[in-house]
């Protein structure tokens, strides 16, 4: 069995390729008491490079330069090197495991957030090995299939073809004999045919095998060495596979019925389709069309370049994948979206998003899809001069998107494909947290504890004040530098504080400096990982966007750069009254408060927050 997530290895450091390790836990089904750990290493050469020049003095002007992500250049500096720095990933994300002979195969979404962190260095499509004889990894059988995909020819017609499309999520695999695999992209909407070449995983190029699928297959089972089944989560449905005559054969037979086109239902699992694909899908006419009849490599393109990632790369089942990411703000732990919405008011509240309050909404993050994932995003269609929209002719920019789109810009209205999205993220909900009997003494009293020195910022019902009050006007544009509300500062895109002069509650602050911007650590990640402003000192300054503590036990590590991989380090680092919660709060108190924070989802009673109060100071608290 797998840990699901990877972990920061000893000596490693969040942030890195290579910070952290993944783990496989054996036991005999006689004993089962009987476990054993074994370590997956990170991959040291993705096979893939990233100029490091902005990180570097003897590329960079003027000085001083962050050295943090340069790479060895000794004895003398070395251009070459530094332009073209070799990237490693850390294993992430395994959702499947397949035993073939003596050994254990391991997909995985490889993590890779050392910057710059866009486009074919952000994440892989790994598979490590391990021995079973032996109870250790096979270093030297872990292959990166992107690795081999970037040599493949590209195809005359993309949006016809499913040559050259990156593994982005491979979440599943099975094997059969003589040393074959299938293993599942599951946004690329098909499964990949491998077979072991020399004890490697190999794709067999130039005639590479993949067998299209329903939509976001997340499982297959091979039967007999001839014929294999894929579950297809949005689809609702069953792909049937013919290994000998490599083809599909049917591609959705009904597991179950799909919701009727224009009911709720509907337009969560279309969301759901833009969230996890890394192909595309229409911007518009969704609205009455059936699930299976959307053929998302028709817009291949719009999520990501040759399906190279997809928005659950980072956000499983919409929550988080654990790791410290070098975006353009600065080091950025994963946030969940668990909170983005209140599931008690709905989409009036919201948090503001991300941990420097740069976004509003889930419309925002279209610019991801064109900045960090090479997409042409889902708001081009009714903006670009050509065909198609992903790729015009002659053009080796991408289409405009819809000019309303930008940080804190439009949030409801660009494309009905962003609309749906956003519905589906309003309905990621947290887990429901373990409340063991011999705790629940301590949970009640750490009630009080919250209640005293937590709540007036980790209050309210998302379980965090940071919530977009202010007025949204898509009328409003950041070309013409208008502020969205006269009432809102902004510094440096960052939501700083509100005053609404319609009630007399004073100023309500956004951002939170809590003793965690720290510039003096031995390897300083505080730096800008992307744009113009690489390598420079990242946003931090000000504080950071309060995080939401939904199921927070479940959400390790914790702070904008990972910084607490533990809630008891937490305590060691988080300012309160002066000090650190450590050293401010009793033994008997962070006891209480640790047993009360570990069991917070979403059936715990709420509190009032700061933004609760500014807003209403005589309204009752809703009730979960």
């Amino acid at each position: 069995m797998t840990d699901f997530y990877g972990r920061l290895k000893v000596g490693g450091q969040e942030g890195f390729d290579n910070g952290k390790e993944g783990r496989v836990w054996t036991f005999p089904v006689a004993n089962p008491g009987a476990i054993t750990e074994i370590k997956l290493s990170p991959i040291a050469d993705t096979g893939f490079t990233a100029d490091r020049s902005r990180f570097c003095n003897a590329t960079a002007d003027p000085d001083p330069v962050n050295q943090t992500f340069c790479p060895d250049t000794s004895p003398a500096p070395n251009l070459q090197l530094i332009q073209n720095s070799p990237q490693g990933c850390f294993p992430n994300q395994l959702h499947a495991a397949v035993i073939r002979g003596r050994r254990v195969y391991l997909p995985n979404i490889c993590a890779q957030p050392e910057p710059p962190v866009r486009f074919n260095v952000n994440v892989q499509a790994a598979v490590h090995v391990v021995d079973v004889t032996s109870g250790l990894e096979a270093t030297d059988r872990h292959v990166n299939l992107n690795a081999q995909i970037r040599d493949e020819a590209a195809p005359s017609d993309p949006t016809a073809s499913l040559g050259k499309l990156f593994g982005n999520d491979i979440v599943a695999i099975d094997s059969w004999a003589g040393g074959n695999f299938v293993i599942v992209s599951r946004g690329g909407n098909y499964v990949l045919r491998a077979k072991l070449v020399n004890g490697k995983l190999d794709i067999g190029l130039p005639n590479v095998v993949r067998f299209p699928t329903g939509n976001i297959p997340t499982g297959i089972v091979v039967r007999n060495g001839q014929t294999a089944y894929v579950n297809n989560e949005v689809d609702q449905s069953i792909t049937i596979l013919d290994l000998a005559a490599s083809q599909t054969i049917l591609p959705d037979v009904s597991s179950s019925r799909p919701p009727t086109p224009g009911s709720f239902a509907h337009g969560v699992l279309l969301g759901k389709l833009v969230f996890f694909t890394a192909l595309g899908v229409p911007d518009n006419g969704l609205v009455g069309t059936q699930i299976r009849d959307i053929k998302p490599l028709e817009d291949r393109g719009k999520q990501s370049e040759n399906a190279w990632s997809t928005c659950a790369s980072c956000h499983p089942a919409g929550l988080a994948d654990g790791g410290t990411w070098l975006f353009p703000d600065g080091p950025r732990q994963t946030i969940p979206l668990d909170a983005l919405y209140s599931k008690i008011n709905g989409a009036h509240d919201t948090r503001i998003n991300n941990w420097s309050a740069v976004r509003d909404s889930v419309t925002d993050f279209n610019n991801n899809s064109r900045g960090v994932q090479g997409g042409c995003g889902f708001a081009s269609d009714d903006f670009a001069v050509a065909p198609n929209a992903c790729n015009p002719a002659g053009s080796p920019t991408l289409p405009a998107q819809n000019p309303a789109i930008f940080d804190h810009g439009l949030s409801q209205g660009a494309s009905e494909a962003l609309d749906f999205e956003t519905l589906w993220a309003q309905t990621v909900r947290p887990f429901n947290m373990p409340k063991p009997v011999r705790t629940a003494t301590a949970r009640e009293a750490g009630k009080g504890v919250f209640e005293g020195n937590c709540a007036s910022c980790h209050g309210g019902a998302k379980w965090t004040k940071s919530q977009v009050v202010y007025l949204n006007n898509p009328a409003l544009d950041e070309a013409g530098g208008v502020a969205r509300d006269p009432g809102l500062t902004l510094t440096a895109n960052q939501a700083v504080s509100y005053q609404d002069a319609d009630f007399d509650s004073g100023i309500l602050k956004f951002l939170e400096a809590i003793g965690t911007f720290i510039t003096t650590n031995p390897v300083d990640i505080e730096i800008r990982g992307a744009g113009a402003a690489i390598g420079t000192r990242s946003l931090g300054t000000l504080g950071f966007n309060v995080p939401a503590l939904l199921s927070t036990g479940y959400h390790a590590p914790y702070f904008h750069n990972g910084a607490a991989q533990t809630l008891e380090q937490v305590f060691e680092l988080h300012a309160l009254d002066g000090g650190t919660i450590q050293n401010v709060l009793s033994t008997a108190e962070q006891t209480n408060l640790l047993a009360f924070l570990r069991a917070i989802d979403g059936q715990t009673s709420l509190f009032e927050s700061d933004t609760d109060i500014f807003k209403d100071p005589t309204r009752d608290l809703p009730v979960p």
